[in-house]
């Protein structure tokens, strides 16, 4: 399919209807999965009503523009969305000033985060979302504390800054 987001929601449909596993997670080369315990473990004591997690973001923040791919995925500082958006965004306006518009709530990527989606005994699924399930249906997300999508959206600085550009002007959709 055309367009970024219809290929990642098609791919994710797709590897759903292949899938072995007992789960499928769907996430972008700069998001990487992250607990203090085994995600496996954190998964299988989930009840099996239980069909979709949800997987919150935590963005990277650096002290310094990052020079390398390994400068990038080094930094141990990440915002999280703990605070309501009000509050966030008051925060990040006095941070940014006239680039807080540009910001949602001061994170630069995503704020929805990803989820984990049960494969097997579950109702059928026309198309797996984007980012995740909504609603209060059969696959209406819970979240398990401790499991955090860290987000890199910070490539090296000129790349962050044309990738940001482009979302402005229109040339990066």
């Amino acid at each position: 399919p055309e367009g970024l987001e219809l290929r990642q929601k098609w791919n994710a449909t797709q590897a759903r209807a292949r899938a072995a596993s007992d789960w499928i997670f769907s996430c972008d080369i700069d998001e990487h999965l992250w607990s203090e315990t085994p995600v496996a473990d954190l998964l299988a004591a989930l009840p099996a009503q239980v069909l979709s997690v949800s997987v919150p973001p935590i963005e990277a923040v650096y002290d310094r523009p990052p020079l390398s791919e390994t400068d990038i995925i080094a930094t141990p500082w990440f915002k999280t969305q703990e605070r309501d958006p009000d509050t966030r965004t008051v925060f990040w306006a006095d941070k940014l000033g006239d680039l807080a518009g540009l910001s949602n709530a001061g994170y630069w990527g995503h704020t929805h985060g990803k989820s984990f989606t049960r494969v097997h005994g579950t109702p059928e699924l026309p198309e797996m979302p984007l980012h995740n399930h909504s609603g209060r249906g059969p696959f209406a997300p819970v979240k398990v504390p401790g499991l955090l999508l860290r987000h890199y959206d910070c490539r090296v600085l000129d790349s962050w800054h044309r990738k940001h550009v482009g979302r402005i002007d229109g040339t990066v959709k």
